[in-house]
């Protein structure tokens, strides 16, 4: 897994991807901007089905066309909002001002709800959780 924060800032992850119990890099999170509005989307979970829904969003998000994934997860936030896609077309909208998922989401949870930054989320969860590793990557939003 990994660990992905959100703040209302910054959409920040770690770049660690396990394969088998080999850690590897990979970015997770992405920026980009859509009729003049600045986004930051990102995935938990299985790194090629996320990049799948990644696809799949900047596309148009096409509900009759989502790829269904149950163990990843699509994180698309601007500074104003969070949207998380778990096995439906239908997002869940975050309503906390700050959110934070993966194996990770403990740690980063916590870090974020004492007033952490969500970098500092993220980096806190390095620290802990053997899933989360390889620095972070940050979207500012």
């Amino acid at each position: 897994m990994s660990v992905i924060a959100w703040d209302g800032k910054h959409l920040v992850a770690d770049n660690q991807v396990t394969c088998g119990s080999v850690p590897k890099r990979i970015q997770k999170v992405f920026g980009f901007t859509r009729s003049g509005i600045r986004y930051g989307a990102g995935f938990v979970g299985i790194a090629t089905e996320g990049l799948e829904l990644l696809e799949w969003y900047k596309a148009g998000a096409d509900v009759d066309l989502m790829p269904v994934f149950e163990d990843t997860e699509l994180v698309v936030c601007t500074a104003s909002w969070c949207l998380v896609y778990s096995e439906s077309p239908c997002p869940l909208p975050v309503l906390e001002k700050y959110y934070a998922t993966g194996s990770g989401t403990d740690y980063a949870s916590s870090a974020l709800a004492l007033g952490k930054t969500a970098r500092q989320a993220v980096l806190h969860a390095i620290k802990h959780d053997v899933y989360c590793g390889m620095g972070t990557k940050s979207i500012k939003l």
